[in-house]
């Protein structure tokens, strides 16, 4: 029975050991081992990454390695210059045989560095493997340089602006352009093409900034944009300074807009099919937009507009205001012939009195109905003629700037 119990207790105790062989890597980054087996494919030997890029960490668990899934969280971490700890630790969890981790490259330059890549199996052995060592510099890309000729210029900045708009600027190349393209066109690098990029290769350009891409961009807490209309135009009014500018009117009811008019000089601009967009390098503001439009109906009229000001985003839907009428004038009379009811309308110029009376035709004043101070706009009133014998009347309409009659049938 002793002796049992001994052979027993060995087993355990060779298996245990078995449990805790170490695990070496090998020079390509694969774990050779019944236990868990990893390979890095990404990056790769002597790859180069710019502070801010995205770089793809890829990576392989073979899927015979596991009995099942890792249950713990498979870790990654980062070494520059061969530094005993890691400068990043991230844990991620298994769900798959293939992990990728999108990792924001850090401004933190060296030529050698890698990641270690180390998962569990389930009976909580533990592999790890590491990557080819690759480096971190200041930016290998031309930034700015869009249409791709080595040298930055204007016509870089228009062909973003065409872009913006929907315009299709580079016929090798159309729209949605490459994935270098773009990254070279996000010169503030925070992952979108935006206006406010254009205005920082413009200001590049004309030597007011001495580098791309940017570092420390321009970003608006809010969209400092004021809409106002009179009855020609909707005027966009800014109450600071705008260096990118994106406008889509995506919604319009019951007017037409024309094309948009540029109050200031010193901008460059591209319109296309509702898209607006507008760069200065030195910054503009006040009354900077101007957009001509007619309307549809006499009904209430509406914009909505996507807007993109210096990085910032945000919708906004504006309700036209009913234009000040011209001069004071008795506008319709309806239906009429009537019977017995009628709806007068009419349009006062500037705040004053106004008096609405109906004589019959003997002269004799038969209603009065209005006689009171109104502030300028157009108005509506009802007339019940039901007491009244058929005929024809007049409504006269009297202001302080003088007196207009119309006629009027009553059918019965």
């Amino acid at each position: 029975m002793k002796t049992r119990l001994v052979f027993i207790l060995l087993l355990l105790a060779f298996m245990s050991l078995q449990a805790e062989v170490v695990i070496a890597e090998t020079v390509n980054g694969t774990v050779d081992s019944k236990l868990p087996k990893i390979t890095i494919t990404s990056p790769a030997e002597g790859e180069v990454f710019a502070p801010d890029d995205v770089a793809n960490i890829s990576f392989v668990i073979l899927e015979d390695s596991f009995t099942e899934s890792p249950e713990e969280p498979v870790n990654l971490q980062f070494y520059f210059d061969e530094v005993q700890n890691p400068a990043y630790d991230v844990n991620m969890t298994a769900s798959d045989t293939l992990f990728n981790h999108e990792w924001t490259v850090p401004y933190q330059l060296s030529d050698n560095v890698y990641t270690k890549v180390i998962a569990t199996d389930y009976f909580g052995n533990t592999a790890e493997a590491a990557s080819g060592v690759f480096e971190i510099a200041e930016s290998i890309k031309n930034y700015g340089d869009i249409d791709g000729t080595a040298e930055i210029d204007s016509y870089d900045v228009s062909i973003i602006l065409m872009y913006l708009v929907d315009l299709d600027p580079l016929p090798e190349d159309p729209a949605p352009w490459e994935d270098w393209r773009l990254q070279l066109a996000d010169v503030d690098l925070n992952g979108e093409l935006e206006a406010i990029d254009a205005a920082y290769i413009l200001q590049y350009v004309v030597q007011i900034i001495p580098s791309l891409p940017v570092y420390d961009p321009i970003r608006s807490s809010e969209v400092d944009l004021e809409i106002s209309n009179d009855q020609e135009y909707i005027n966009i009014y800014a109450s600071s300074e705008i260096y990118g500018l994106l406008l889509h009117i995506d919604r319009i009811k019951n007017i037409e807009l024309g094309n948009i008019d540029v109050l200031d000089s010193d901008c460059l601009f591209q319109e296309n099919a509702g898209k607006f967009a507008l760069i200065s390098a030195i910054g503009c503001s006040g009354n900077i937009l101007r957009v001509p439009f007619e309307r549809r109906l006499d009904e209430e009229a509406s914009i909505e507009i996507m807007v993109e000001l210096n990085g910032f985003s945000q919708n906004i839907n504006y309700t036209l205001s009913e234009p000040v009428p011209e001069t004071n004038k008795l506008s319709a009379i309806y239906p009429n012939p009537f019977n017995p009811v009628t709806t007068i309308d009419y349009e006062l110029s500037e705040r004053g009195s106004v008096k609405i009376e109906v004589y019959n035709i003997k002269g004799q004043k038969v209603a009065v109905l209005a006689d009171e101070t109104k502030d300028a706009g157009r108005y509506s009133l009802n007339w019940n003629a039901e007491g009244n014998n058929s005929g024809i009347y007049f409504i006269r309409y009297s202001t302080g700037a003088g007196r207009e009659v119309k006629k009027a049938l009553l059918l019965k």
